[in-house]
This record gives structure tokens, sequence and C-alpha cells, in this order.
């Protein structure tokens, strides 16, 4: 994480949920584009106290959990626990199940539809799609991708009858891309009559997690409720002293 994005924070919170023994320990926090928990806690020295206190609380949830398990149902209970963590780790795009757990989000989950075109997204990656009429070609298809801005439009095309030019989307993008990362083609439509789409895949600058994702492409353009994927969940390995140093320095695990 860049020095600069986590000297624009000012505020962090973090809670922790410690399995039983400390095998395994799951660091829950609101992550942001600009998340530095160093910052916050010297402009907030609460922050400290708010992490022990949270980690005091799972811990006494936890005791009580397995209080009535064997040693070795609650080895177990914990070696279960770090698979599952550790699958949805791999699989990316962790966000809230909904019930009070946790699920890998989709791409489309995490998207959403206007009457010009349609999103979907990852942690890393925008995919904006839409359809384009029979005879545009890609000659037709005007695409302008700059890290803060986005147009993508349908030139004048006399073969499918379009005598001006159509913007699909066009403003100030929500947040940074990279615009040597980004691409767009023209693909078959899935509408199964033969029709074509156009792809546009943007990459983010800062990779985003759960609530933290984008609420739309460009800035004015309809939004979606990202509240409902629950804070940015990160697994970290209980038995390594550093992790926990790391995440409360605001830095993401190793991989990450």
């Amino acid at each position: 994480m860049a020095s600069s994005e986590r000297a624009s924070s000012s505020t962090a919170r973090v809670a922790l949920a410690l399995a039983a023994g400390g095998v395994a320990a799951y660091a829950y926090y609101r992550l942001s584009r600009a998340l530095a928990v160093a910052r916050a806690r010297d402009e907030d020295p609460s922050i400290a106290a708010d992490v022990m206190d949270a980690a005091r609380a799972s811990t006494a949830r936890d005791r009580e959990t397995f209080a009535s398990q064997s040693e070795e149902e609650t080895a177990e209970m914990r070696r279960q626990a770090a698979v599952h963590m550790a699958r949805l780790q791999a699989a990316g795009n962790m966000g809230q199940d909904g019930a009070g757990g946790m699920k890998n989000l989709t791409a489309e989950e995490c998207g959403g539809v206007t009457d010009r075109y349609r999103w979907k997204q990852t942690e890393r990656e925008i995919v904006l799609e839409f359809p384009i009429p029979r005879g545009v070609t890609s000659k037709h298809v005007d695409v302008r991708i700059e890290t803060k801005t986005l147009k993508v439009a349908i030139r004048p095309c006399p073969a499918a009858e379009i005598a001006t030019e159509r913007v699909v989307i066009a403003g100030r993008l929500l947040r940074d891309v990279v615009p040597d990362e980004c691409v767009w083609e023209i693909e078959a439509a899935d509408d199964g009559d033969g029709g074509r789409k156009v792809v546009v895949t943007l990459f983010k600058l800062l990779a985003t997690m759960a609530m933290h994702h984008w609420n739309c492409v460009v800035k004015g353009e309809p939004t979606i409720d990202v509240k409902k994927f629950g804070p940015a969940i990160v697994g970290i390995n209980g038995n390594d002293p550093s992790a926990l140093q790391r995440m409360m320095e605001g830095l993401p695990p190793p991989g990450m």
C-alpha cells in the first residue's frame, strides 16, 4: 500500500476475532483506498484500546463456545476454520453473505445495471459492457481511457442507422485506473441471436474490497449499495508474531 495512500486516512477501526488457543486469527478491519491505522492511531490514541477490547471480547466468546468441546473437537474446529478461511482468501473478493458469515462475492453481485450498460467488478478490475447494433464495427467505437476519466461512445454509422454520436458513458471515474492495463474489445453477445457487445475492462490503481468497492463507474451515474458487502476481511496467521503488527501498521499481509 503506497505511503500516500496510508497518509490520507484520518480514522480507522479494527476488530479481531481470535480462535481459541490463538492458532488462527482473523483480522476484520475497515479498509479504504486511504486506510492507515498507523496515522489513525497517532490522531486517535484510543484505537489501541479499541483493538485490545475487541480481542478480549472475541476471546471470551470463543472460550464460551469451546468450553464444552474436547481438545480433539476444538482442534478440528480450528483446522476447518483455517481451511475455510484459506479457501475464501484464495478465491478473493470476500464479503458478507447476509447471514452473519462470509462468502466470495461474484463480480456481478458487486456491479450494477443501467439503461445503457451493465458493469461488474472484482478486487482489481471493473468490467463494463453494452450491446451494439448490427453494422457497428470497431472503427465506430470510441473508447478513451485516462487515469481519471472515461469516455465510451458509438460514432455515426450509416449501416446501423446511427446519424450522431451516441455516448454510452463519459465523465470522471470514481477512482483512478491504470490506462496501460485497461483494454476493450468486441465480443459475441449473450443473446444467442448473433448480436455483439463492447466489453471495456478497467484496471484499478488501488485494489478494493467488500464495502470499499466502487459504487459506480463514473461519478454522477447510478450507484449500488456497497455497504451490504460488509467490512473488508483479511486472514492473518495467529502463530506469526509479526502478522498482527503488520495489520496494526495498516500494511497488507504478504501476498495481497
